[in-house]
């Protein structure tokens, strides 16, 4: 590979979800009826986490789970590709794309079903993309906390839902996994670490690797 040339944009600054719905409501979108948890033939669209179109990595790829009756598809004796991620996908700008249909126009939940037991007693991060953009401001930063078991998520505030708009038809939603909050700490942790080497690199340059 060769890079012929480099581009240094400005930081795209992208609106909030507030901002982002009020436009949905002065353009007179509506909420399909039956969408409250997740684009089923019902308004809505089961997306097996498995069948994922795109990854960025060819360590991310589906694994067997049998630590919940409720994982689809599965089976009593059989091992059966039924999730994705896992431990394959904690790397940060690693993302996974689905495809998926939208019955109608309107506007949408997304849920999802999902485990993080990687850290414990903390939360994974990943920016959300449809149709390859972030939607809004707080679609960089969907938080994942700590469980042992899978929950249903439905990416939004505390108490309020997001409500993304889907035009009818085909749709793609990407989540890329990213530092989140912890971002500006390891920053200030990586800057004194910097800082330290630099200073090591200072004194063995008179003094040598082995003083006497």
């Amino acid at each position: 590979m060769s890079i012929f040339s480099v581009h240094i944009l400005s930081k795209e600054n992208h609106k909030t979800y507030d901002e982002v719905y009020d436009s949905f409501l002065a353009n007179g979108y509506e909420r399909v009826k039956g969408a409250k948890t997740a684009l089923s033939n019902k308004g809505s669209a089961l997306i097996e986490g498995e069948d994922a179109i795109y990854r960025s990595s060819p360590t991310i790829y589906a694994i067997p789970d049998r630590t919940s009756a409720y994982n689809s598809p599965n089976d009593p004796v059989k091992i059966i590709l039924n999730a994705i991620g896992a431990n394959k996908w904690i790397t940060p700008g690693d993302w996974i794309t689905w495809e998926f249909d939208v019955p109608e126009d309107g506007l949408y939940n997304i849920s999802l079903r999902a485990k993080q037991s990687a850290s414990r007693g903390l939360f994974s991060t990943r920016t959300v993309y449809i149709d390859g953009e972030v939607p809004f401001a707080e679609a960089e930063n969907a938080k994942f906390i700590y469980s042992s078991d899978f929950n249903i998520v439905t990416l939004g505030k505390e108490k309020e839902p997001f409500y993304f708009y889907f035009t009818k038809g085909k749709h793609q939603i990407t989540l890329e996994a990213t530092l989140g909050d912890y971002g500006a700490q390891i920053a200030r942790v990586q800057n004194v670490i910097d800082e330290l080497n630099d200073i090591y690199r200072r004194i063995i340059a008179k003094t040598g690797v082995s003083p006497d």
